[in-house]
């Protein structure tokens, strides 16, 4: 097996785990796997056979127009039982076979096509045979005008279809960047499908499927999902011809949050966005599509780009609507531009990307001769540069994929496996772009910073500068999410009586409240009603601030909105803070330092809250070291209501009433509980049985793969074979639970730090100061040179001790060890040759 091949598999079986914790395999995918990637390929294939049962005897010229029709719906309308049209084809590829030439056709030129395809699925039990045939559909579909990467499209996807066994979809673009990331040849752009190159794509998917053995993939819908998945997690600039050699675009366009949405809308609809600019292309500028258009929406940031797959120049032309039929509505309404501006350029966009962090001028290198510090950023013109460095954190818009269901996962291993690592990498699918969430999301974010008095004071500047009464203060919907972000609805009216009257001046006579304190903002008027203070605004700049955040909405400054909580669990953990409870609380609405108490909802309730009313997102409970908590006591009754099917909404929904709040309760489907342990800390064995049933458990444990050798005083040390080597005697004298985990020595510390202050010390914890098992770890039972012992047997002094007086023996740390290379290469090495 190519080692290329075997390494690039199980890097892309790693990232499909961390997407798909509940993956087991082909046979047990998982519901999610199964939904996003597996259930509507293989009712395509079914329906796809379906059609083609007896297709020979069909073929006739008053029947090719019916036949083409079905086809056609076959991948352009929702497939039965699921409600969603494939996604395989895209739209773009489908309506330029069929809308735009195949049904457009005459009835002669529809039999060719369908015979073409009847010998191509004739020919499938002999994979040469079918290659062959497949290569006369494609110069037949390539002598009608139909672009290359069509030619590799369809013929590939009907045998995928009619043959799952044997034979994989190609999707050029993607396919070529999959081959160059197994150091394969790719089929190259502009070349249609040829027999040669068919042959040699399957075997490669022979070679993946073969490496695949442990997940028993079934057939090439398995491998082609595999592949595909793995795609779109490592995506990034290879799809694009190289940065260093391709030339982009910058372009200002203040107003592109206007229609971002819109835009988006259209790509996941269409496949693809029209956008029209001003600007003219420099007829110099070695534009070739692919190349990236970066938005500069003022300040000199770019925060995100259009992927260009097609540029047109219409500065001379009369008409300067569309090229693209398809994409008529973003044509600009006749009037719309300014006076003596014509539309110059439209481009077709298949991907907008957001640019985490925004990049800069200093991002680019300027094309000689085109661009250069001083017209770059010109507001009637293009940049052209060529981006420096692809390190850039690119977050793409992921394909959609359904979620049918929730997760309950957790990870285990132990320390140092990366359980915590692997938890903080899954927060990303949990955050968003401000400037992407919706408004009520911005107003939460921000609101979670301020304090009641900022949230009084921000309402009452939003009713205007009027009389404003304290109930309609309490229904303001700056009050409304501050009580939100802490989970209370009681006493809401409370909390803004007593700002009110706590931040009034000592000259407001119509408070009977003395217990005032500063800043003085709020003033109460003769009837009772309340203002704002005429100064308030000296000291109260942060509250204007944030009030012409939420004014403005989101900018690319933002940090991003998080959906999800993390926790730890801990043995004191309890039923109060997690669900609900009475909780003591410092009185915040006056400072007075009293304590007070209310009932406060726990993380858990407050996530349910926000998963359940916006349910368009998935929302994270993270908690670590989840078998350190007493699971009784923490969840409670609520343990049956996180099971998937007993979910809101679910087949067997479950509701329970609250014992504090009485309130009725049940756990939404788009919240995912993940949780940690360590398996050093407490077996699995001993885990709460109700919580073993209720989640799926995913085990991490020590890679040494993932580590390098070192140097160490000037000499090589193989840190993998020694963490292998210590670890399998740790697995024989211990267990497998109390491995070494690989990133003990992935924080850059040298390694007699690491040894000195981590290893030795979780060795002596694990052992319980069996200092001679703690030896046979270390190697150091296998050497007669003391000077190359971390542990050393000594003798004690004669005087102190009497013979028959010795309880045992001695042991002591050798610190010149830690410092000698070949005490950590005797580790794993024969001691012979040292």
């Amino acid at each position: 097996m190519n080692e290329k091949i075997q390494k690039t598999v199980e890097e892309g079986q790693r990232l499909l785990k961390l997407q798909f914790p509940e993956f087991q395999g082909f046979p047990t995918p998982g519901e999610r796997f199964s939904a996003a990637e597996l259930t509507y390929k293989r009712k395509l294939s079914q329906m796809f056979r379906d059609w083609g049962k007896g297709l020979e005897d069909r073929i006739r010229v008053d029947s090719a127009e019916e036949l083409t029709g079905a086809l056609h719906d076959l991948f352009s309308q929702s497939i039965p039982g699921l409600g969603t049209v494939q996604n395989l084809t895209g739209w773009r590829a489908t309506s330029d076979l069929f809308r735009d030439f195949l049904l457009k056709a005459s009835s002669d030129t529809q039999v060719d096509f369908l015979e073409l395809v009847h010998q191509m699925l004739q020919a499938s039990e002999e994979r040469s045979s079918a290659a062959k045939a497949a290569g006369d559909l494609a110069a037949w579909m390539r002598s009608h005008g139909q672009k290359p990467a069509q030619t590799k499209i369809w013929p590939t996807l009907f045998l995928f279809l009619w043959q799952p066994r044997d034979y994989i979809f190609i999707k050029p673009a993607f396919f070529d960047r999959m081959l160059a990331r197994f150091d394969e040849s790719p089929l190259g752009q502009g070349q249609i499908l040829n027999a040669e190159d068919h042959l040699r794509v399957l075997e490669f998917c022979d070679r993946v499927k073969e490496q695949l053995e442990d997940w028993q993939p079934a057939d090439m819908i398995d491998v082609q999902s595999f592949l595909w998945t793995m795609g779109y997690l490592e995506k990034s600039d290879a799809d694009a011809p190289d940065a260093s050699d391709r030339v982009d675009l910058l372009g200002t366009a203040k107003d592109v949050h206007d229609y971002l949405e819109r835009a988006r809308s259209t790509l996941r609809e269409k496949g693809t966005w029209a956008s029209w600019w001003t600007f003219g292309i420099d007829e110099k500028a070695p534009l070739k599509p692919p190349f990236f258009l970066y938005i500069n929406v003022g300040g000199g940031q770019f925060p995100l780009r259009y992927r260009i797959t097609e540029a047109v120049e219409v500065d001379k032309r009369a008409d300067q609507s569309s090229p693209w039929p398809e994409h008529k509505e973003w044509e600009p309404d006749p009037g719309s531009l300014p006076t003596g501006q014509r539309i110059k350029t439209w481009f077709l966009v298949d991907q907008i990307e957001d640019l985490e962090p925004a990049l800069t001028l200093g991002d680019f290198d300027f094309v000689e001769g085109l661009s250069d510090e001083r017209n770059v950023l010109n507001q009637n013109r293009f940049g052209y540069v060529r981006l420096k460095t692809e390190s850039n954190k690119v977050k793409e818009e992921p394909p959609e994929m359904q979620r049918p269901g929730p997760i309950n996962c957790i990870y285990y291993g132990p320390p140092g496996t990366g359980k915590t690592y692997t938890m903080q990498q899954l927060r990303a699918q949990y955050s968003e772009a401000p400037r992407k969430v919706s408004s009520h999301e911005w107003l939460m974010k921000i609101v979670s910073d301020m304090t009641w008095r900022d949230a009084v004071a921000a309402a009452l500047h939003e009713l205007g500068p009027g009389a404003v009464r304290a109930a309609q203060i309490s229904e303001n919907r700056f009050i409304r999410a501050k009580a939100e972000v802490q989970g209370r609805e009681r006493n809401i009216n409370h909390a803004v009586w007593a700002v009110l009257q706590t931040y009034a001046p000592p000259e407001c006579t119509n408070i009977g409240y003395r217990r005032r304190v500063e800043p003085f903002w709020f003033w109460k008027n003769d009837d009772g009603s309340w203002r704002l203070t005429e100064d308030w605004e000296e000291t109260g700049s942060e509250v204007m601030a944030a009030i012409e955040q939420v004014k403005n909405g989101p900018d690319q400054s933002a940090s991003p909105i998080e959906r999800f909580e993390f926790v730890t669990f801990h043995q004191s953990y309890s039923y109060e803070d997690f669900v609900e409870g009475i909780r003591p609380v410092l009185n915040e609405e006056d400072d007075s330092g009293q304590l007070r108490y209310e009932l406060r909802r726990g993380v858990f309730r407050r996530m349910c809250d926000r998963a359940r009313n916006d349910p368009g997102n998935r929302y994270a409970l993270m908690i670590d070291e989840i078998n350190r908590g007493n699971i009784s006591k923490i969840f409670g009754e609520l343990i049956t209501l996180i099971e998937p099917d007993k979910r809101a909404g679910g087949k067997n929904e479950l509701w329970v009433r609250l014992p504090y709040s009485e309130d009725k309760f049940s756990v939404p489907t788009n919240l995912d509980i993940i949780g940690t342990m360590n398996t050093a800390d407490r077996s699995l064995a001993h885990l709460d049985t109700a919580l073993r049933r209720r989640f799926q458990f995913f085990e991490l444990m020590p890679r040494p793969d993932v580590l390098k050798a070192v140097e160490f005083q000037g000499v090589q040390i193989d840190i993998p074979k020694m963490l292998k080597t210590m670890n399998a005697r740790i697995e024989a004298l211990y267990d497998r639970e109390h491995m070494i985990g690989h990133a003990y020595f992935m924080g850059g510390a040298p390694l007699d730090e690491v040894f000195r202050d981590r290893v030795i010390p979780l060795l002596a914890e694990y052992f319980f100061e069996d200092w001679e098992k703690i030896r046979i770890v270390l190697g150091d039972d296998r050497v007669r040179d003391a000077s190359l012992e971390f542990i050393t047997l000594v003798e004690p002094e004669r005087e102190l001790l009497l013979e028959r007086q010795r309880g045992g023996s001695m042991y002591q740390r050798n610190p010149r060890a830690l410092e000698n290379p070949h005490a950590y290469v005797k580790i794993y090495a024969d001691p012979a040759s040292l």
